[in-house]
């Protein structure tokens, strides 16, 4: 219910446009995102990355809503029994698909970051052969998986069956690179095997996908899955994101951050204009602070620097140290000080119930009732749909 409630859509995950172009580094991130959408075979070539990426295990989230379920801490829910679970499961899954859209917008750029990541394999195991790896590259393919026995094989059988410049087969585009695993020698299907876990590994680091590796224990029980609910891509994002970012120490890194921050400065923008306000009045300190959070770069450090905001009233933090004002409500910070705020999702739709009730029970109610009663409305954070809901 909380996911139906409080989650805003695909445009939260944006930022993941920037992480395509800038993981495997910005120059070749750009020029195969830019042979992919723009020649005129872009639709044969985006059709066969996905098929590459579904033999790696990944953009099934139509079908399976995998990404949408790990981040929202919904993965752990294996069976529905009454009528109640059998209708709101299927509710979530109408949700994510049609409503929320993450999960076509989960496959979609999933799809493209197999042809990304898909190009860079073959390329850096092609340099491997020839003796012209970088350190970085080579340390990339090892963590995959990938030694130099099993970037031979991928050469040898890319050459052999692949589809893009040198390739066993001849096409019209100049700079994707498909294996064509599912064609290759049996000899080499252990090493397909390899190229698609590689591939699948490196598709959940680009466009973060949270495992239960990436997480403290306690985030995996029943409670400590109500407390932390839809922490675990904050905690995963400081894992792939961050401190991968940090101990690489490239330009790829640098660009990738610039880029974060641009399309979370987007998202910010999007969402300022979605509530009729103007993003152009708004202070700088806001403006960059805002960017910072919906870029997803800080991970769980933004979250908890968040919290202290609140704690603090806006007194210790990132935001008054760059002067932003509080981006938060007098009644958030009530329920923060109540310790209902501390609480997680769960703890927050029990204080807006019961702050409804009491307001009814004193008849007191005003548009902070209204807000309250909104809040527990499906669909109702829908970025999109905000303008409906505010007019009801």
């Amino acid at each position: 219910w909380n996911a139906l409630t409080m989650l805003t859509g695909f445009l939260a995950a944006v930022p993941d446009v920037a992480r395509i172009l800038s993981t495997s580094g910005v120059t070749r991130g750009f020029r195969t995102s830019w042979d992919l959408l723009t020649n005129i075979y872009g639709t044969e070539m985006g059709k066969l990355s996905l098929k590459q990426a579904y033999l790696s295990g990944e953009a099934l989230d139509l079908v399976l809503g995998s990404r949408a379920m790990s981040m929202y801490d919904l993965e752990n829910v294996f069976g529905v029994f009454s009528k109640i679970e059998q209708s709101t499961s299927k509710l979530g899954s109408f949700y994510f698909t049609y409503v929320n859209m993450m999960n076509g917008w989960n496959t979609l750029v999933k799809g493209w970051g197999s042809a990304v990541n898909g190009t860079r394999i073959i390329e850096e195991s092609e340099k491997w052969m020839r003796g012209t790896i970088s350190r970085v590259n080579m340390a990339k393919l090892k963590h995959a998986g990938i030694n130099k026995d099993s970037a031979r094989v991928i050469w040898q059988q890319y050459q052999k069956y692949g589809q893009g410049p040198k390739g066993g087969t001849k096409v019209d585009w100049k700079q994707v690179r498909l294996a064509q695993t599912d064609s290759w020698d049996d000899e080499a299907r252990a090493v397909a095997d390899i190229f698609n876990n590689a591939l699948g590994k490196d598709i959940r680091t680009t466009i973060v996908t949270p495992n239960k590796g990436e997480v403290p224990l306690w985030f995996n029980t029943e409670m400590g899955g109500v407390v932390v609910q839809f922490k675990k891509f904050a905690m995963s994002a400081t894992q792939k994101m961050l401190m991968r970012g940090m101990q690489e120490r490239d330009m790829s890194f640098l660009g990738g951050v610039l880029m974060l921050m641009a399309t979370g400065a987007l998202v910010d923008a999007l969402r300022t204009k979605s509530f009729d306000r103007s993003y152009s009045k708004k202070p700088f300190g806001d403006k960059l602070v805002n960017a910072f959070d919906r870029s997803g770069l800080g991970g769980i450090l933004a979250d908890i620097n968040n919290s202290i905001e609140r704690i603090s009233n806006n007194r210790m933090g990132i935001r008054p140290v760059l002067g932003a004002g509080r981006p938060y409500s007098s009644y958030t910070q009530k329920n923060i000080m109540s310790g209902f705020g501390l609480g997680g999702p769960t703890s927050s739709q029990i204080a807006n119930i019961t702050d409804m009730m009491s307001d009814w029970g004193k008849g007191t109610h005003n548009h902070h009732t209204a807000r309250n009663v909104r809040r527990l409305i499906p669909f109702q954070n829908i970025w999109y749909l905000d303008g409906l809901f505010d007019q009801v």
